[in-house]
Protein backbone atom coordinates (compact mmCIF):
# COMPACT_ATOMS: atom_id res chain seq x y z
CA UNK A 1 0.00 0.00 0.00
CA UNK A 2 1.53 3.33 -1.03
CA UNK A 3 1.78 6.42 1.13
CA UNK A 4 -1.44 8.41 1.45
CA UNK A 5 -0.27 11.49 -0.48
CA UNK A 6 0.87 9.36 -3.41
CA UNK A 7 -2.44 7.47 -3.44
CA UNK A 8 -4.39 10.73 -3.37
CA UNK A 9 -2.33 12.12 -6.26
CA UNK A 10 -2.84 8.94 -8.29
CA UNK A 11 -6.60 9.17 -7.71
CA UNK A 12 -6.77 12.84 -8.78
CA UNK A 13 -4.13 13.28 -11.49
CA UNK A 14 -6.61 12.82 -14.33
CA UNK A 15 -8.67 15.82 -13.15
CA UNK A 16 -8.10 19.47 -14.18
CA UNK A 17 -5.79 18.53 -17.01
CA UNK A 18 -3.27 17.25 -14.46
CA UNK A 19 -3.18 20.50 -12.45
CA UNK A 20 -2.91 18.67 -9.10
CA UNK A 21 -0.28 20.04 -6.73
CA UNK A 22 1.03 19.44 -3.24
CA UNK A 23 0.04 22.52 -1.20
CA UNK A 24 1.06 25.24 -1.37
CA UNK A 25 1.09 25.67 -5.10
CA UNK A 26 4.35 27.24 -6.29
CA UNK A 27 4.62 30.27 -8.57
CA UNK A 28 6.25 28.01 -11.18
CA UNK A 29 3.23 25.68 -11.28
CA UNK A 30 0.61 25.95 -14.02
CA UNK A 31 -1.58 28.97 -13.15
CA UNK A 32 -4.65 27.90 -15.16
CA UNK A 33 -7.99 27.28 -13.44
CA UNK A 34 -9.39 25.08 -12.07
CA UNK A 35 -6.74 23.29 -10.05
CA UNK A 36 -6.42 21.03 -7.01
CA UNK A 37 -3.99 21.07 -4.09
CA UNK A 38 -3.58 18.43 -1.41
CA UNK A 39 -1.63 18.25 1.81
CA UNK A 40 -1.12 15.85 4.68
CA UNK A 41 -2.77 17.22 7.83
CA UNK A 42 -2.02 14.34 10.20
CA UNK A 43 -0.34 10.95 10.11
CA UNK A 44 -1.33 8.92 13.18
CA UNK A 45 0.52 5.62 13.69
CA UNK A 46 -1.53 2.49 14.29
CA UNK A 47 -0.21 0.59 17.31
CA UNK A 48 -0.97 -2.83 18.72
CA UNK A 49 0.12 -4.55 21.91
CA UNK A 50 3.33 -5.43 20.03
CA UNK A 51 4.01 -1.76 19.14
CA UNK A 52 3.88 0.11 15.84
CA UNK A 53 2.23 -1.94 13.09
CA UNK A 54 3.76 -0.09 10.14
CA UNK A 55 0.37 1.42 9.30
CA UNK A 56 -0.96 4.94 9.74
CA UNK A 57 -4.32 6.64 9.59
CA UNK A 58 -3.76 9.80 7.59
CA UNK A 59 -5.90 12.88 7.20
CA UNK A 60 -5.44 14.66 3.88
CA UNK A 61 -6.94 18.02 2.94
CA UNK A 62 -7.87 18.42 -0.71
CA UNK A 63 -8.63 21.94 -1.98
CA UNK A 64 -10.51 22.60 -5.22
CA UNK A 65 -9.94 26.09 -6.69
CA UNK A 66 -12.00 27.68 -9.47
CA UNK A 67 -13.24 31.04 -10.74
CA UNK A 68 -16.81 30.42 -9.55
CA UNK A 69 -18.36 28.67 -6.59
CA UNK A 70 -20.30 26.36 -8.92
CA UNK A 71 -17.14 25.26 -10.70
CA UNK A 72 -15.32 24.66 -7.40
CA UNK A 73 -18.26 22.64 -6.04
CA UNK A 74 -18.52 20.59 -9.25
CA UNK A 75 -14.79 19.85 -9.09
CA UNK A 76 -15.17 18.82 -5.44
CA UNK A 77 -17.87 16.32 -6.45
CA UNK A 78 -15.53 14.87 -9.10
CA UNK A 79 -12.77 14.67 -6.48
CA UNK A 80 -15.10 12.80 -4.11
CA UNK A 81 -15.94 10.26 -6.82
CA UNK A 82 -12.29 9.79 -7.78
CA UNK A 83 -11.12 9.39 -4.19
CA UNK A 84 -14.01 7.05 -3.39
CA UNK A 85 -13.07 4.84 -6.35
CA UNK A 86 -9.41 4.68 -5.26
CA UNK A 87 -8.12 1.60 -3.52
CA UNK A 88 -7.93 1.55 0.26
CA UNK A 89 -11.51 2.62 0.97
CA UNK A 90 -10.83 6.22 2.03
CA UNK A 91 -13.33 7.88 4.34
CA UNK A 92 -14.56 11.23 3.06
CA UNK A 93 -15.24 13.61 5.92
CA UNK A 94 -16.17 17.31 5.83
CA UNK A 95 -16.25 19.84 3.01
CA UNK A 96 -16.21 23.62 3.42
CA UNK A 97 -16.39 26.48 0.91
CA UNK A 98 -14.55 29.80 1.04
CA UNK A 99 -13.88 32.83 -1.18
CA UNK A 100 -10.51 34.59 -1.25
CA UNK A 101 -11.02 38.34 -1.69
CA UNK A 102 -7.37 38.92 -2.68
CA UNK A 103 -7.25 36.38 -5.52
CA UNK A 104 -10.95 36.25 -6.41
CA UNK A 105 -10.83 32.45 -6.26
CA UNK A 106 -13.46 30.14 -4.85
CA UNK A 107 -12.22 27.14 -2.86
CA UNK A 108 -13.96 24.02 -1.63
CA UNK A 109 -11.88 22.07 0.90
CA UNK A 110 -12.43 18.38 1.53
CA UNK A 111 -10.97 16.26 4.34
CA UNK A 112 -10.23 12.61 3.61
CA UNK A 113 -9.05 9.89 6.00
CA UNK A 114 -6.98 7.15 4.41
CA UNK A 115 -4.98 4.20 5.73
CA UNK A 116 -1.36 4.03 4.76
CA UNK A 117 1.46 1.55 5.12
CA UNK A 118 5.03 2.69 5.58
CA UNK A 119 7.67 0.84 3.59
CA UNK A 120 11.37 1.41 3.11
CA UNK A 121 10.70 2.63 -0.44
CA UNK A 122 8.19 5.45 0.30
Amino acid sequence: MARASKRIYEALRHLCGGRVFVAPRRESDDQALPYITHQMISDVPVNSLDGYTGHSRCRVQIDCYAATYGAAEELCQRVKMSVNNASGAPLIDTATATFDQDTGLHRVSLDVFISSEVTMYD
